[in-house]
């Protein structure tokens, strides 16, 4: 066994160089045995250094425990392998974990990696193992809803309240789970719930102010909900240090440096080519994705990281966005078409076409037509007022954090249109614009559209959207599994003047 108590006590002083440094003498000599190489890889994943993975390959030959697999899993997913965690959370379950830890790990895993149905599983048997047990009660509450069973996911989250009173997060969950009613609804328990810490507000009051907001929203008391949408976006926004002038500078660098010249925009191959779905956050990307995803030829991917991450590899280490982008043009396009194949792996290839819907890639959308000429680019788009509002009433888990405050979430919006503009001169029939509105008001003559552009037959599968199975980890997980309706088309109306900052920032008036 390697001696690691020279790292611990590096550790406890905070010298993390100096750890560093021991533990890759450590891993240099190696280790004798399996359970060595453990103890050294779970070092290794404390310090954040990448080959603590090697550690734990190492430390699952030849051997059925799970548990080395099950470390390896996670280490991957947060150093951005999600595809290598996917792998590796998989070799886990094939040596059938039984400890309650094991399981939660890998469903968080899987999770996190958009394989819903795979977490649900894990779940459901470490709620077996622990009934009663709060946090395994609410993963799985998770798991069902993703997975589209929201009134198990209901009386799961229920238990888990009942349990833990003040967890705020649990709050949050059910009152996304269904349109609440003045028979049916949770408002007295929620007011109860923050009337308990009334003047000392915490970050533990965000979640439940924006569970109130929404519940209050469907009951139609707009005044009393948008109170607790701004006051839990206050309280958000002053967690963390944010300046929305650096993403305004890094969009006009990308529209300045990012024109047809510079990216030199080849023709190329249709088959087994990703369909990239970009816009702002609830703009309908889900929506579109599910459409998609009904079509046999399509597998739904989710929100793969693939491409931001292979972009930043292959530019290499820079010291500003501003300088990334300028150099993300010096890598050639077949280097980085590789290296996103390699990121997306198994997503890829069990259909002729899969989907990558993660939002961001919509900064990304010029490299992504340079590297891979056979993908096509869906940008979905929707009123300004609408989408920005929106936003600004969910509650996000880490992203985004231009949507807690109206007046940068306008200043963000007018950017992102500005460079969604430059795209679609830059690329012409390489992008596909598509407007939520429309496609809300004319499903079927849309899809067609949708369909046709990328290159896929006509299957009435496609408007039927809503009864097909699969996991949904998104904001719209719940709205997804009904048919096309336009519920949320006006209803940033019914807030009048309370979001004229949005409309300000924006540029336009709301009437």
């Amino acid at each position: 066994m390697p001696d690691l108590n020279p790292i611990e006590a590096l550790i406890a002083v905070r010298r993390i160089d100096e750890a560093r440094a021991v533990w890759r003498a450590c891993f240099e000599r190696g280790a004798a045995v399996s359970s060595g190489w453990f103890a050294l890889g779970r070092m290794g994943a404390r310090l954040g250094i990448a080959d603590a993975s090697a550690c734990f390959e190492r430390a699952a030959e030849g051997h059925r425990d799970p548990a080395p697999l099950i470390h390896l899993a996670h280490h991957r997913l947060m150093t951005g392998d999600s595809i290598g965690a996917l792998r590796a959370a998989r070799d886990a379950v094939e040596r059938s974990p039984k400890d309650v830890p094991g399981l939660l790990q890998l469903g968080a895993v899987f999770a996190h990696c958009d394989a819903g149905e795979e977490a649900l599983v894990l779940f459901e048997q470490a709620a077996a193992l622990v009934p009663g047990d709060p946090v395994v009660l609410y993963n799985l509450a998770t798991a069902q809803r993703t997975n589209g069973r929201i009134e198990e996911a209901e009386r799961s989250i229920d238990a888990v309240i009942r349990l833990r009173p003040d967890d705020g997060e649990a709050y949050y969950l059910r009152a996304g789970l269904r349109r609440q009613t003045e028979t049916r609804n949770h408002v007295g328990e929620l007011r109860a719930a923050l009337a308990k810490r009334e003047g000392r507000a915490t970050l533990a009051d965000v979640p439940l102010h924006f569970a109130l907001g929404k519940e209050l929203e469907d009951l139609g008391r707009f005044e009393d909900a948008f109170h607790h949408f701004e006051a839990g976006g206050r309280l958000r926004r002053a967690t963390f240090r944010y300046d929305v002038a650096g993403d305004i500078a890094t969009m006009e660098a990308l529209a300045a440096q990012h024109g047809a010249a510079s990216l030199d925009l080849r023709s190329g191959e249709e088959v087994t080519a990703p369909i990239f779905i970009v816009g702002l956050p609830r703009s309908g990307t889900t929506l579109v994705e599910r459409i998609l995803a009904a079509h046999p030829d399509v597998t739904a991917g989710g929100e793969l990281d693939a491409f931001p991450r292979s972009a930043v590899a292959t530019t290499g280490p820079v010291s500003s966005k501003e300088e990334f982008v300028a150099r993300s043009l010096a890598v050639p396009p077949e280097t980085l078409a590789q290296a996103y194949r390699d990121h997306v792996g198994m997503r890829a290839g069990r259909t002729p076409r899969f989907t990558d819907k993660l939002p961001v890639n919509g900064l990304y959308a010029g490299l992504i037509a340079r590297a891979l000429p056979g993908a096509r680019i869906v940008l979905v788009t929707r009123d300004p007022m609408a989408n920005g509002f929106a936003m600004f009433s969910t509650l996000f888990a880490q992203a985004y954090p231009f949507s807690y405050d109206l007046r940068e979430l306008g200043r963000y919006m007018v950017a992102w249109h500005g460079l969604m503009a430059h795209w679609q001169s830059t690329l012409g029939p390489r992008m596909l614009t598509l407007r939520y509105e429309d496609l809300v008001e004319g499903p079927e003559a849309n899809t067609r559209k949708l369909l046709d552009y990328c290159g896929l037959a006509w299957d009435p599968a496609c408007l039927a959207f809503h009864g097909s199975g699969g996991s949904v980890s998104s904001a719209s997980a719940v709205q997804v599994r009904q048919p096309i309706h336009r519920n949320s088309v006006e209803k940033w109306r019914r807030y009048g003047s309370a979001l004229d900052p949005l409309a300000k920032a924006l540029g336009i008036l709301a009437n």
